[in-house]
């Protein structure tokens, strides 16, 4: 295509943004590690052993990349030098043993905040045969922690 037919084609559509490319553009774009697998797939051009490992480095980089932005909104659970103590509202007869030997660390289910379980052993024996709850001191959902046999 001529530049004279590039400017006409670019003249007859106003307001529009017009990337024409040539074909020797278009070559260029397909020789990257990214268009390897378009390459294959619609022009059956197959790839040279060196081509292969590019197309798979290039995949592989994207991919731990994805990874990285996707652990950026998964809010892990986050252990901090103080972590705050709770009292179930229902403890269970099993919490006897907790409450003797020490307290354990729980992840809440909604927010993911890391907090304590502290029990005490004159609540127990009111509620013996309910499971333990507990609300979350951050966000105050309630949940009932798993028993431990």
């Amino acid at each position: 295509m001529t530049l004279a037919k590039r400017d006409t084609l670019i003249k007859r559509a106003p307001g529009i943004e017009l990337d024409l490319y040539h074909l020797e553009r278009v070559a260029g774009c397909l020789d990257t590690p990214a268009a390897y697998g378009i390459r294959l797939e619609f022009l059956s051009l197959e790839m040279t052993l060196e081509e292969q490992l590019s197309f798979i480095n290039h995949r592989d980089q994207i991919l731990a990349e994805l990874k990285d932005v996707l652990q950026a909104f998964v809010r892990k659970p986050t252990y901090k030098e103080s972590v705050k103590t709770v009292i179930p509202d229902m403890p269970s007869a099993g919490d006897v043993v907790g409450s003797l030997f020490g307290s354990k660390l729980v992840a809440c289910k909604q927010c993911r905040e890391v907090f304590r379980v502290n029990t005490l052993a004159s609540t127990v024996f009111a509620h013996a045969s309910l499971p333990t709850v507990v609300t979350c001191p951050d966000c105050g959902k309630k949940q009932a922690l798993p028993s431990e046999s």
